[in-house]
């Protein structure tokens, strides 16, 4: 028999809120008990800080820059009002597999209850079921018996609050200037009405699991709980989500429970970096449905069976939303390079620098040196790294057509720009 599967998908929830240990971890308990049944991935990676490119990856298996979805599509300076022509999701796959779909939440056509769960329990056809809640998603307002579950005087900020990000771009303080008119006190408050809200999503996952338990059919589901970007969240004094780059706004839980899960593997935690664009062709391959179309995501169904997952290089970006900047990101390992159209490039040692506060890359206020190549004002030990890290950049963004690559100025002639991965230097 043909599993089912329940696709709860959170709206701006960032990965932090299910890290044990973390200062933001929320109370959760439902999806810590699928967790505690299933695996958890603890670098989870959305391909774009924005929901609209982010749900297309998910949906399509595909980056932002082959779908053609840059933007939140319903703003009014919406450079996309869409996929490209002829984009496939596999959703329609697993429909040509004999699956009956549901959709409820976010773009939902309608407010009316539909028990469509309930509903399959006496049906031999297997079902998708994708649930879209809009939290936490600003602004931030979770039912009060959420709220009372936080004490206010046990929320702390992270360290990065106090970031003058001297070294960031200009883009990147002016928009942590709007956010400085609270007081800190507001700060932390709005915090713990983001963990509540996180909160209260973990309750309605729970009464989606129930519903389906009392169905009969928790033994034949596939439970997938994710979201489809962070939230800052007080990082670096920033809210929301979009520009800047910073880890916060990409990083996302993901936990995979239920029917495929080999119990020796339960309760595991997955270290590599993964994307939404995995759920695509994991779900594909443990429903037996044939991938139809080409997607740049892979299967995660290694995982779930206890083999071991090889880490990969992670292309992320954005062309911003109503505010526009042009922004390749590099994952690689420990290191994550940033590529900005509109201002100084960024570097950071994750492994050391987990908040992102020291860009490797910044110069400082030193006067224009004309005729001096680009490379020789990279600190020198660091010269071989931040050329491999550009070519990988470049090689991942010329494999999948990224129409960044071009001739133009800012790209083209860039110390570090495309041809770096096209020719390596001696």
């Amino acid at each position: 028999m043909r599993p089912n599967v329940v696709i709860f998908m959170t709206d701006q929830q960032r990965g932090a809120t299910l890290d044990p240990g973390h200062r933001l971890r929320a109370l959760t308990p439902n999806v810590d008990a699928m967790a505690a049944d299933g695996v958890r991935f603890s670098r989870a990676y959305a391909p774009s800080p924005h929901c609209c490119p982010a749900r297309t990856s998910f949906m399509t298996g595909r980056h932002p820059i082959e779908h053609g979805v840059w933007n939140n599509v319903n703003v009014a300076n919406a450079l996309s009002r869409g996929p490209r022509p002829g984009t496939p999701v596999w959703s329609r796959d697993l429909a040509s597999a004999g699956y009956a779909l549901g959709f409820a939440g976010k773009w939902h056509v309608s407010n009316t209850e539909n028990p469509w769960i309930r509903a399959r329990a006496d049906q031999d056809q297997p079902w998708v079921s994708y649930i879209g809640p809009l939290g936490p998603h600003d602004p931030y307002q979770p039912p009060q018996e959420f709220l009372d579950q936080y004490d206010p005087d046990a929320i702390h900020l992270e360290d990065s609050f106090a970031d003058p990000m001297t070294d960031k771009p200009a883009l990147y303080r002016r928009i942590r200037d709007r956010f400085d008119q609270l007081t800190e006190p507001e700060h932390r408050e709005a915090l713990r009405h983001y963990l509540a809200f996180c909160s209260y999503e973990d309750a309605l996952f729970g009464e989606v699991v129930a519903a389906v338990a009392e169905s009969g059919q928790l033994d034949d589901t596939i439970f997938i709980y994710l979201s489809d970007h962070g939230d800052y969240a007080g990082d670096h004094g920033l809210w929301c989500k979009g520009l800047p780059a910073f880890t916060s706004a990409y990083h996302v839980p993901l936990v995979i429970g239920g029917r495929p899960i080999q119990a020796a593997n339960r309760g595991g935690v997955v270290d590599a970096a993964v994307s939404l664009m995995d759920i695509g062709p994991t779900l594909l391959e443990l429903c037996g449905a044939e991938v139809a179309h080409p997607m740049s995501g892979r299967s995660l169904v290694p995982a779930l069976t206890g083999e071991p997952i090889a880490e990969r290089d992670l292309l992320l970006a954005t062309e911003g939303n109503e505010t526009y900047g042009n922004q390749r990101i590099l994952l690689a390992g420990d290191w994550k390079l940033v590529v900005n159209m509109f201002d100084r490039d960024e570097l950071y040692h994750l492994a050391t620098d987990p908040g992102e506060m020291k860009n490797l890359l910044h110069r400082g206020d030193e006067p224009r040196a004309v005729g001096v190549p680009e490379e020789t004002r990279v600190p020198e030990e660091l010269r071989a790294v931040v050329e491999d890290l550009y070519a990988r950049l470049w090689r991942l963004a010329v494999g999948y057509g990224d129409d960044l690559t071009n001739g133009y100025i800012l790209t083209a002639l860039g110390q570090y720009g495309p041809g770096v991965a096209a020719s390596p230097r001696p």
